[in-house]
């Protein structure tokens, strides 16, 4: 899995598992994203219950038939709601508070990204 380096990265890299979970271990913020250490437990905590009731539905298919099981097909209901994020007024994913704080040093990030 590769996801997108933060914008001072440069463009077209990607962070690679390793650093990934470097990168959501502490406290971020920036016109681009809000990450809190609560919000990194909220997510552990979902993937940590999505992640049983998937073992749990792969040995009650195993105790029921010994042909191969498949991964469900039904749409994760559960996502994580990061209470953090209510207040924010986000438009095209730009975090308004952040981006107002600098947004002379914002503008040319934004700029790159939105043209």
């Amino acid at each position: 899995a590769h996801v997108a380096l933060p914008s001072n990265q440069e463009e077209g890299q990607t962070m690679g598992d390793a650093h990934f979970l470097e990168f959501i271990d502490d406290e971020k913020e920036s016109p681009l994203y809000i990450w809190t250490l609560k919000m990194k437990t909220e997510l552990s905590e979902l993937l940590y219950s999505e992640c049983n009731v998937l073992y749990n539905k792969w040995i009650e298919a195993s105790e029921v038939s010994s042909g191969l099981w498949a991964l469900p097909t039904e749409e994760v209901t559960k996502k994580p709601q990061y209470p953090e994020l209510e207040e924010e007024i986000i438009i095209s994913g730009v975090i308004l508070r952040l981006f107002n704080k600098n947004s002379t040093a914002n503008i040319e990030i934004m700029l790159t990204i939105f043209t």
